[in-house]
């Protein structure tokens, strides 16, 4: 799981191209700034966070390291409750050995 994660995020991160989102272009600036002063209105300060977030998810690189975090958190998940099902193996107590029963009838087992 942790190798098919890495394969994933190389492959993102080789494959899409890391241009620079649309919010820097000087002709969007403006409406930008608008999107950006409405979602401070209807959050408070949050909303420059919030539109921050949004802008950082629009980038190759953030779901690179999206995927290598996720692949890590499975991966120790499996290796843990892996460990777990060892670990319930070993506790088990060992069977009774049964003492042996002589076939003759007068004597009695309490003898010893």
């Amino acid at each position: 799981m942790l190798l098919v994660g890495f394969s994933i995020a190389g492959m993102i991160y080789a494959f899409v191209p890391e241009n620079p989102p649309s919010e820097e272009s000087s002709s969007l600036t403006e409406y930008y700034d608008k999107q950006e002063v409405a979602a401070q209105r209807m959050w408070g300060r949050e909303g420059s966070l919030t539109v921050e977030l949004t802008r950082r998810l629009k980038r190759a690189s953030t779901y690179t390291v999206l995927v290598i975090v996720v692949s890590l958190l499975g991966s120790l998940a499996c290796f843990y409750l892996a460990r777990d099902g060892y670990d319930d193996k070993d506790e088990q107590p060992p069977a009774a050995i049964k003492k042996p029963v002589s076939a003759d009838p007068t004597s009695s087992d309490h003898d010893a």
